[in-house]
C-alpha cells in the first residue's frame, strides 16, 4: 500500500443501494387513550355508607381524579389484579418474619374489603 492510499478506503459505493422503508400496515385498531376518553363515574349514594361503601367512594374517586372508574370492567379488573399481588407480598412479608400473624391478619382482611369496590359501585 502506498502511502497516496487511504489506510481505510471507506464503503465501496458500488454495494450501497438505496434503501426503501418498510411501512407496516396495522391490522389491529389504534390504541385508545383511556385518559382522554370521559369517564362516567355513577351517582354515590347519599345515605349513611358503610365503611365498605366509605371505601369504594374513596377508591373511586381516586379513579375518576385519572380518568378511570371502577364500573368499567377493565379497569375493575386491573385494580383486582394489583390488590391479589399486594396480598401475594403481605404473604411473603409473614413468612419472612417481617409481619407478624395479626398485622397480616388484618391487612389482609383490609385488601379483601377493598376487592369488594368493584361490585359496590353497579
Amino acid at each position: 500500500m502506498s502511502a497516496a492510499e487511504p489506510a481505510n478506503p471507506g464503503p465501496d459505493h458500488a454495494l450501497m443501494a438505496t434503501v426503501t422503508p418498510i411501512v407496516r400496515t396495522a391490522t389491529r385498531p389504534p390504541r385508545r387513550d383511556k385518559r382522554r376518553e370521559s369517564t362516567r363515574v355513577p351517582q354515590q349514594p347519599t345515605s349513611d355508607l358503610t365503611p365498605h361503601e366509605r371505601l369504594a367512594a374513596t377508591v373511586e374517586d381516586l379513579f375518576a381524579k385519572h380518568g378511570r372508574s371502577l364500573t368499567d370492567p377493565e379497569s375493575a379488573e386491573d385494580y383486582l389484579i394489583t390488590l391479589r399481588a399486594v396480598r401475594i407480598m403481605l404473604g411473603g412479608a409473614r413468612e419472612q418474619g417481617l409481619l407478624g400473624e395479626e398485622a397480616y391478619a388484618d391487612l389482609d382482611a383490609m385488601l379483601e374489603g377493598m376487592m369488594t369496590a368493584p361490585g359496590l359501585l353497579a
